[in-house]
């Protein structure tokens, strides 16, 4: 029996894996910005040593997120130097920015980019005026407009007021206006500033539900945006259980709502990047998953959860069957929940125990207590 659950779950893993619609992010800004630092804080990948990245239009290096195990797709520009905003460099830059916005333009909704992140440093101490004319470039496109912010970064070389992302702020403001978001970002752990809202932000401009979902498990900063996606998900589940036992159906076949827990479960695994797990590698994690759920359920994992009195003529009906899979779903959310709040403060995670039947029973009935 366990065999039959671990190749289900085997299945819906490899589903995650072959996803090709991700969102696309490009990078913007001068030689040492601070881009490969963000990046690399943001998605938890060393992305900045890889040197076999797709070529396309002259000034810009593509991971393509499947290849690099990224939910997202990253156009990194290559930047200019700083001390040649005026010359051949930034002129260069300049034109591959406009080619590579024209290219968008021409591809479907899913394939366009989606957002852009501007970096600058305040360690340069005031805005270029190369990097204004590129923002008001960027500003007047019709498309890409209002999914382009500025991302302040190396703000821990900033004074404790914030001094001189306030100069930049004011600049911008009144060179290119008002309505341009900009968020303050450090890669000193003990400077946390904007970066969470500039995930929630980043979110925001992802119309599609898929592709706000692969943002949101691939960028490592924000817990909350990782929960509050998992709750919308498990609520989609809940209704379809609660379609299902809308003709009530005996406990004995419960089974009938497994393969929907299944999906939901590998779903929240994957929505929380649990594949990037303090180092460990994507096929230990894979095999983790796969055991233990598929231990779990074979173990009778529902008849773990008491329900007596809950039950209409011995049957299920669609309120506990929606209870039951929305309990699931909360055990299975605060687990990983739980298990990235431990690696993001540099606690050991012990893998061969996670999504034990014991620890998803005993979230389970925690949730069924304080909801029945």
């Amino acid at each position: 029996m366990a065999n039959e659950y671990e190749d289900f779950i085997r299945n819906e893993w490899e589903k995650f894996a072959q996803k090709k619609l991700l969102p696309n992010i490009m990078l913007l800004g001068a030689t040492g910005c601070g881009k490969s630092s963000l990046i690399n804080l943001v998605f938890q990948k060393e992305l900045a040593r890889v040197n076999d990245v797709a070529r396309g239009t002259e000034g810009f290096e593509t991971y393509p997120g499947a290849k690099y195990g990224l939910g997202v797709n990253l156009i990194d520009s290559r930047g200019y130097e700083m001390e040649d905003g005026g010359g051949d460099s930034f002129s260069k830059y300049f034109e591959s920015v406009k080619t590579k916005m024209a290219e968008s333009r021409k591809k479907d909704p899913l394939e366009k980019i989606h957002i852009i992140w501007f970096c600058v440093s305040v360690a340069g101490e005031k805005i270029q005026d190369y990097d204004l004319e590129t923002l008001r470039l960027l500003r007047e496109d019709p498309e890409l407009k209002r999914r382009v912010v500025v991302i302040a970064t190396k703000c821990d070389e900033d004074d404790e007021d914030g001094t001189t992302a306030k100069i930049f702020r004011n600049v911008i403001t009144e060179k290119i206006g008002n309505n341009v978001p900009m968020f303050e970002v450090s890669t000193d752990p003990s400077l946390p500033l904007d970066l969470e809202k500039l995930m929630a932000w980043s979110a925001d401009q992802l119309d599609d539900k898929e592709l706000k979902e692969a943002f949101v498990a691939s960028q490592m900063i924000s817990l909350d945006a990782k929960w509050n996606a998992a709750a919308a998900r498990i609520a989609v589940h809940a209704g379809a259980a609660a379609t299902i036992g809308a003709t009530p159906i005996p406990v004995a076949d419960a089974a009938l709502l497994v393969p929907l827990q299944l999906e939901m479960s590998v779903n929240l695994i994957h929505l929380y990047g649990m594949e990037n797990l303090g180092g460990v590698s994507k096929a230990v994690i894979s095999n983790i998953v796969v055991t233990n759920l598929g231990r779990s359920f074979a173990g009778g994992l529902l008849k773990l959860v008491p329900i007596t009195g809950q039950l209409i003529g011995g049957a299920i009906n669609a309120g506990v069957a929606a209870l039951i899979t929305t309990a699931l779903g909360f055990a299975i959310s605060t687990i990983c929940y739980e298990s990235c709040k431990k690696i993001a403060r540099g606690e050991e995670v012990d893998t061969s125990t996670l999504f034990s039947a014991e620890a998803i029973a005993s979230y389970t009935q925690q949730y069924i207590d304080t909801h029945k």
